[in-house]
């Protein structure tokens, strides 16, 4: 039996040109934080996400268009942390300010510059390998919700912990292989 209700059109791509996009390149961070217990961190970081190339040509071929694209931010994480022996499985969610920033150049000499600035939730996990009490290797995955940018980081971590004249103060004394952060406070008790 036939169907007699209208049903809606079926959309069909449309050709957009022919581009290429330049998706990979070199991602940074530079990250400085608290780890309050051995469950848990909070971290401060600048994400670096990199330059990414465009060139193609403009809808019917009407001129060829190219470009470069960036993103960067500012976030701030809560981590969570399981240490199993040397290594910590870690997953971070946070907040972050971005800016991303678009150039390019079309038919007939046209010039466009976009500048967006944006705040959104940042998310990643990974895996970290503590070698030495205070030096570490990792490979993270980093994601921004709303850059869709997939960035990949590996890198040395470096901890240190806090002390008080001479003593070390140990929040977290009797785990094996957790870094603990320190800083050289110096003081001076007057009596």
């Amino acid at each position: 039996m036939r169907d007699s209700r209208r049903r809606p059109p079926v959309p069909t791509p449309r050709r957009r040109g022919d581009a290429t996009l330049d998706n990979n390149d070199t991602s940074w961070t530079v990250r400085g934080g608290w780890r309050f217990s051995p469950y848990g961190a909070v971290e401060v970081g600048y994400y670096d996400f990199g330059r990414y190339n465009f060139d193609g040509n403009v809808i019917g071929h009407v001129g060829n268009v190219n470009g470069s694209g960036k993103a960067h931010s500012v976030a701030i994480s809560l981590v969570g942390i399981i240490p199993i022996n040397q290594f910590d499985l870690y997953g971070r969610i946070g907040y972050a300010h971005s800016e991303l920033k678009f150039n390019a150049s079309g038919p007939l000499g046209g010039i466009a510059n976009e500048n967006d600035r944006q705040d959104e939730a940042t998310y990643g996990a990974g895996v970290r390998w503590n070698f030495h009490p205070n030096w570490g290797v990792f490979a993270e995955w980093i994601k921004n919700d709303r850059i869709r940018i997939d960035s990949y980081v590996a890198g040395v971590a470096i901890a240190c912990e806090a002390r008080r004249g001479l003593a070390p103060v140990r929040p977290h004394a009797g785990t094996p292989g957790t870094p603990e952060p320190y800083a050289i406070v110096r003081t001076s008790d007057q009596s």
